[in-house]
């Protein structure tokens, strides 16, 4: 983890020795949001300490960033990952991508690193990256675990479990310490908070229009539970949620029986999986039943999409918060003109 790859050729040491350097930044700044790792400055570089989602305190991984050695050849096996890349000016540094059709920013001609589920160490060592920024669903994953026997470093990046939706975009300061943008990180960082901190302060309507989420998923209708990003954004944009006081920390899976006891009269729906309120009703004809699909108030979040199935809520969307609450909010006034991610249906 703290040493660079092993199986390097003389062509990627020319790369490296071409690569933009760090950025001089006199102080690291802390971390006000994101739970998950924290950043401090050394004699001449950067620390990078990411900590479990799971155990409590405990440090998953830790590595220094020299100053004048950033990482140049990334592999990535998110999304969301390649947002944070491409919203740093990075892309030309991304060597592959796994399951580069789910990407919406990804860059022409790098490697398809095969599933993001199971990771192909050949295609990794082929793609000659010199670190793997990996999403990680569990204490011990085998994915890290099979590229550190490669010789492979590893970082995770978990932006995925905070429960704020600027400690999920606080990230961006990790990817930028270690490609040599640390000082644009913070920049980006700092203005996105600052517009998501001044839309949730607004006024609100003194009547919370209320919300639904998601849809049924093979017979499960799983919605956010009061401890997720989700829910945050809709308390911020002022939206009444059913659950929005449970403390379960991620989704909360309902029968579609429960759904429609607990918010068939949900003024608005957000997040519909679906593009028009015909294949909503052809998905399941009782969807019909809800009060948001009688009033026409469904929207889903595919606006910025491509045809291979990448989705711009999931790159942008994860950087850009302010963006999507700006989305609800304009939802909730029904001021729609104008929805970056959000697509009303008809």
């Amino acid at each position: 983890m703290k040493t660079k790859l092993l199986i390097i050729s003389l062509l990627s040491i020319f790369l490296l020795s071409g690569c933009n350097r760090l950025d001089s930044v006199n102080e690291v700044p802390e971390g006000q949001y994101a739970q998950g790792f924290v950043l401090s400055r050394t004699d001449d570089g950067t620390m990078i300490r990411i900590f479990s989602p799971w155990e409590a305190g405990k440090v998953m991984a830790e590595l220094t960033v020299q100053d004048d050695q950033p990482y140049c050849r990334l592999a990535t096996n998110s999304a969301t990952q390649a947002g944070f890349i491409h919203a740093l000016g990075a892309d030309s540094l991304v060597a592959g991508y796994c399951s580069p059709h789910l990407v919406y920013s990804k860059r022409a001609g790098a490697m398809d690193l095969g599933s993001d589920l199971s990771l192909d160490a050949e295609r990794i060592l082929r793609a000659n990256a010199d670190i793997v920024l990996l999403s990680t669903y569990q204490q011990d994953d085998k994915n890290a675990e099979v590229l550190r026997k490669i010789g492979t470093p590893v970082i995770p990046i978990n932006e995925w479990t905070e429960v704020h939706p600027l400690a999920r975009a606080e990230w961006i300061r990790v990817i930028g310490a270690l490609v040599g943008k640390q000082a644009e990180a913070d920049s980006i960082f700092r203005e996105v908070k600052a517009h998501y901190e001044a839309l949730a302060a607004q006024p609100k309507q003194a009547e919370r229009l209320s919300v639904v989420s998601g849809g049924t998923w093979q017979g499960t209708w799983y919605v956010p539970s009061g401890r997720t990003y989700m829910a945050q954004l809709f308390r911020d944009a002022g939206l009444a949620y059913r659950y929005e006081a449970d403390t379960t920390k991620g989704s909360l899976p309902l029968s579609f029986e429960q759904a429609l006891l607990d918010f068939k009269d949900a003024d608005i729906w957000v997040g519909a999986p679906a593009k028009s309120l015909d294949e909503l009703q052809q998905i399941d004809s009782k969807h019909s039943w809800f009060k948001a699909f009688k009033n026409g108030r469904v929207y889903n979040l595919y606006k910025r999409t491509t045809p291979e199935g990448g989705n711009d809520f999931w790159e942008t969307g994860v950087v850009r918060p302010d963006l999507v609450l700006q989305d609800f909010i304009s939802i909730a006034k029904g001021q729609t003109d104008s929805l970056y991610f959000a697509s009303a249906l008809n």
